[in-house]
C-alpha cells in the first residue's frame, strides 16, 4: 500500500473542529502503542513482583515453651519432640533472640548469673514467636519469666557431619528474614540485616534449592564479624553441611570469609564498613 503523504494544508492547532487525516492517524497509532507499552510494562512487573511473604512475629503476644536451654553455637532452646523410629530422640530447635537488634547472648548471663541455671538445664520460658518456611525463633526480654524444670538435663546433642558442597544464596538475619520485617532479605534490607547480625543474631545463609543454614566457621564457632561486608548480596559459599535438628549448619572456612569481605570492600569502597557504622569489631 503507498503510504500517505500530509498536504500543505494538514495543519492543526486545539480550536480547530476536526483533526487532519494523517495527523489523526498518527496520533491514533501512537496512543495504542502507548497503552499497549503501559499494560505489557505492568504485566512484567506484576509478575517479576515477589510473593508476600507468610512469615510471622507475633508482636506483644507471649508463647510458653519448655525446653533444654544452650548458649551454643547460638542461644536455642531445644524442645522435645519424641522418638523417631529407631527410638533417637527428637528435637526442635528455637532460635533465641533479643529485643531490637540484638541476640539473646546478654539475657543468657544474666539468666546464669541471678538464677544459677546451667547450659543444658530444662526451663519453661515465654516469648514472642517469630515462624516461617518451617523455622522457628523466639524473642526473648525480661518478661519471659523463665523457670527452672526439676529433674531436666541433657548435654548438647552433636550433630551429623554430611557432606562438603559450593552453594549459592543470600546471608540474611533470620529474625528480621523469618517474619519481623518484609521484605526481610535482599538489597533493601541490607542495612537492618548488618546490625541485626552485628548484634549477635546469627547470620543464616539462604538459599533458593537446599534451603537455610547457620554459618560457623571451621571450628564450629561463630563467624568473624567480616561476614557483615557480604550481607544481602548473592555469593557462593563452600562448606561442610552439618545436620543440627531441623536446622543445618554450614561450616565455611575463616580465610573465605576474609577474602569474600577484602574483595567486596576493594570493589565498591563503602564507606560504612571503612568507618565501622555497621560493623561490631
Amino acid at each position: 500500500m503507498k503510504k500517505r503523504l500530509p498536504t500543505e494544508d494538514e495543519f492543526y492547532v486545539g480550536y480547530m473542529p476536526a483533526t487532519p487525516q494523517h495527523i489523526g492517524s498518527a496520533m491514533r497509532r501512537l496512543i495504542y502503542l502507548l497503552g499497549f507499552a503501559i499494560a505489557g510494562t505492568a504485566a512484567i512487573a506484576a509478575w517479576q513482583q515477589k510473593q508476600f511473604s507468610s512469615s510471622n512475629f507475633e508482636f506483644g503476644i507471649y508463647t510458653t515453651a519448655e525446653g533444654f536451654l544452650f548458649a551454643e553455637p547460638f542461644p536455642h532452646l531445644l524442645v522435645t519432640l519424641g522418638k523417631d523410629q529407631d527410638d533417637n530422640d527428637l528435637y526442635r530447635t528455637i532460635l533465641l533472640v533479643g529485643s531490637g537488634k540484638k541476640g539473646a547472648d546478654q539475657f543468657l548471663r544474666d539468666l546464669v548469673d541471678s538464677k544459677k541455671i546451667s547450659m543444658g538445664s530444662k526451663v519453661r520460658l515465654a516469648g514472642s514467636l517469630i515462624y516461617g518456611n518451617g523455622k522457628a525463633i523466639m524473642q526473648v526480654d525480661e518478661k519471659s519469666n523463665v523457670m527452672f524444670l526439676e529433674n531436666g538435663f541433657i548435654d548438647l546433642p552433636k550433630p551429623k557431619t554430611q557432606k562438603t558442597a559450593n552453594l549459592f544464596g543470600e546471608i540474611v538475619d533470620p529474625k528480621c528474614y523469618f517474619g519481623v520485617m518484609k521484605p526481610g532479605d535482599g538489597k533493601v534490607h541490607r542495612s537492618c540485616a548488618i546490625r541485626c547480625i552485628a548484634g549477635g543474631i546469627p547470620p543464616v545463609f539462604r538459599t533458593e534449592s537446599t534451603g537455610y543454614f547457620i554459618l560457623l566457621d571451621e571450628r564450629n564457632r561463630r563467624v568473624s564479624p567480616e561476614i557483615a561486608n557480604v550481607v544481602g548480596d548473592v555469593i557462593m559459599l563452600e562448606g561442610r553441611i552439618i545436620q543440627w535438628n531441623d536446622w543445618n549448619i554450614l561450616q565455611v572456612n575463616s580465610e573465605m570469609i576474609h577474602q569474600l569481605a577484602t574483595r567486596k570492600k576493594w570493589k565498591e569502597g563503602l564507606a560504612p564498613f571503612n568507618s565501622g557504622i555497621t560493623m561490631c569489631n
